[in-house]
This record gives C-alpha cells, sequence and structure tokens, in this order.
C-alpha cells in the first residue's frame, strides 16, 4: 500500500508543474468492468502521463496510473509508475524504462528497452525487459515483451493494437494479453473520449477480459498524433497485464 500511495503523490506532483511549463501530457478518468473464470469486478480509475526534456534529443517520461477494483461489496486498489528515457529521432524513438505495478500483495518491478517508428499515419512501438515479481513475501525473475501499431485515422481520431507477454519462472507459466483501444478528440476541445477492451490468456487456463471507458484531457499539445509526436511517446500498459495472474 505505501508504493501505490507514493505513486499517487509522484504523479500528483509531475503532472500540474510539468504542465504549468507547457510540457505536453495528459490526465485521464475511466471506469470498466473486468470479467474473471470465477469473479467479476468493476473498476475506477486515474492516469497520466508527461514528458520533459533532458539534453538535446534525450527526454523522459513519466506515466502511471491508480486503479481500486470492486469485488463482492469488498475490493482492493492497483498502481503503476514507469520511467521512460529516451532519444527522440522524430519519426523514430528509442529508450529505456524503469516499471513499477503494484496490486494488492503482488508487485512487479521492470527493466527494459523499447523502440518506436513512425510511417505516415501509423505508430509501431515494440518493448522487452526483465524484472522481479513479488507474491506473499516470494521473489521470483520475470520477463516480458509487448508490441503495439497505432493507426491515426485523423489527427484527433486514434486506434491501437497491441500484445503483452509476460513469464514467471515460479509458476514456469506465461500469459498473454490482447488489447484494442481507441480515442476521440471532442472537435475544438482538450478533452477526448477513450475507450478499451483486453483479453487475457494465462498458460495454465485461466482467462480474463474487461472494457473501459473514460475522459482525457490533454495539455501542450494541438492534436492527438501531435501529442504522441511530441509529449508522451509510450504507450501505458493495461491493467489487465496486472489481473491476469489473479
Amino acid at each position: 500500500m505505501r508504493y501505490q500511495i507514493a505513486s499517487a503523490a509522484a504523479l500528483a506532483l509531475l503532472v500540474p508543474a510539468l504542465a504549468t511549463a507547457g510540457t505536453p501530457g495528459y490526465v485521464d478518468a475511466s471506469v470498466g468492468a473486468i470479467d474473471l473464470n470465477t469473479a467479476d469486478l468493476t473498476t475506477m480509475g486515474a492516469s497520466g502521463a508527461v514528458v520533459a526534456p533532458l539534453s538535446g534529443n534525450w527526454h523522459v517520461q513519466f506515466d502511471g496510473d491508480l486503479t481500486r477494483y470492486q469485488i463482492n461489496g469488498g475490493g482492493f486498489s492497483g498502481s503503476s509508475l514507469a520511467a521512460h528515457v529516451f532519444h527522440d529521432g522524430g519519426d523514430w524513438a528509442v529508450g529505456g524504462l524503469l516499471d513499477y505495478q503494484s496490486l494488492s500483495s503482488i508487485t512487479f518491478w521492470t527493466l527494459g528497452a523499447e523502440a518506436q517508428y513512425t510511417v505516415g499515419a501509423f505508430v509501431f512501438e515494440a518493448g522487452a525487459g526483465f524484472g522481479t515479481f513479488e507474491a506473499f513475501s516470494n521473489n521470483n525473475d520475470t520477463s516480458s515483451a509487448s508490441a503495439s501499431v497505432t493507426w491515426y485515422y485523423s489527427p484527433d481520431i486514434s486506434v491501437t493494437g497491441g500484445i503483452n507477454y509476460r513469464d514467471v519462472d515460479m509458476v514456469s507459466a506465461d500469459w498473454t494479453v490482447y488489447s484494442l483501444d481507441a480515442e476521440y478528440r471532442i472537435e475544438g476541445t482538450k478533452f477526448s473520449v477513450i475507450g478499451g477492451y483486453a483479453f487475457g490468456d494465462l498458460e495454465l487456463g485461466f482467462e480474463s477480459s474487461g472494457w473501459s471507458i473514460g475522459l482525457r484531457y490533454g495539455f501542450g499539445d494541438a492534436t492527438l498524433q501531435g501529442r504522441r509526436n511530441e509529449g508522451p511517446r509510450w504507450l501505458r500498459e493495461t491493467t489487465l497485464m496486472a489481473i491476469a495472474p489473479l
């Protein structure tokens, strides 16, 4: 819980400060539902992302979220916080990230590398990493990989398809999450409608699926495509990557 509070506090301090400085980014709030093999959950969450210059073409991106999961009259919380250091080459970018995720008594730390390339209306992104998985005071090694493609139907309408893979040594099993997300910026405003669906498949026979819908506020940018080019370039990992092992 202390890490969840620290993640939310850090993001709450970073976003307003960098937004005031004219740094591109966004904040949003969403609701949704997750269908597990044995239970259904509802979700409420908030997330955000900002970018700041370091030196020359080097930048740093911070992103994170805080999500509340409700089930059978009770609930638990999850959070994430990631830092990306990358070289911006215009239509391409490469860099590394340090990512922390927490869900109830489960935590992940990931150190990885990522790359991105833009071709016209399409943005291709891929990454891989390794780290640790801690559950009930047991530490285990993990490896992960992801890939996505975003299509900008127009500068203010985007559709993203993604795949995320993670393996944990403790259970000698892996799980894969397939996701589809869309965003539409309301004409003449800084607000956009966001929505997504994801399906998770655990090797041991467990499946999960979920959807979400929300409202996002962007700052320091003119269009959604412009924000991706000049602001937070790296996509955030779907929360179903955290819920799948349960």
